[in-house]
């Protein structure tokens, strides 16, 4: 099996390191299963990690003003208080290497075709919503897993997409009709990604 996430299963654990990915670890250890991250999930969840960082830094620097002016202090202490690009690098390496860790690896989206998704869009097929506005990052991680994964697989092993957003994909751990039909369209069986 190859386990693939989406970026909802990072979102309340950045750092990759609670239970949930204790469990993987362990899984994909103790099995012939391995893991594949698309890049679009890496790059989004790098981006939440800067965004929670920036609203934290901000808070703090609020707080340290109104400190400074309870304080009567009110020309010190609302420096910054560190340096938010180099903190974002940093979790960037750690990210890589807690991958890395999980015996995984970042599969980019080089191949997946900006004119397939616009298709997609166009046609309202998931996992865009019903007015193909809505999903375009879903979008490239399924395209993601088509090329770069079910594509390329020698093995014909099954993917596991792990994802809280399973309208997106399908109902009831089930695939919709349409993604099926992608996965038959490239030669595999329509029961290929779980």
């Amino acid at each position: 099996m190859i386990v693939v996430f989406d970026t909802t299963e990072t979102f309340s654990d950045l750092r990759l390191e609670g239970p949930s990915f204790k469990l993987l670890r362990a899984y994909l250890h103790d099995t012939a299963s391995s893991l594949s991250v698309p890049k679009i999930v890496f790059e989004e969840t790098v981006n939440h990690f800067r965004e929670r960082l920036a609203k934290h830094v901000r808070s703090a620097a609020d707080n340290l003003r109104e400190i400074a002016k309870l304080t009567g202090n009110e020309h010190g202490g609302t420096e910054e208080m560190l340096n938010q690009e180099e903190a974002v690098e940093k979790y960037r390496e750690h990210l890589a290497s807690q991958i890395q860790r999980l015996r995984g690896a970042v599969i980019g989206f080089e191949n997946v075709s900006v004119e397939e998704l616009v298709r997609r869009s166009l046609q309202r097929q998931k996992p865009f919503d019903g007015e193909g506005r809505k999903g375009f990052r879903d979008a490239v991680l399924w395209e993601t897993v088509l090329r770069e994964v079910l594509a390329k697989e020698g093995e014909q092993r099954t993917v596991a997409l792990i994802t809280k957003n399973s309208s997106d994909f399908g109902k009831d751990g089930t695939l919709a009709e349409v993604l099926r039909d992608d996965c038959k369209k490239i030669g595999r069986v329509d029961q290929c990604v779980r």
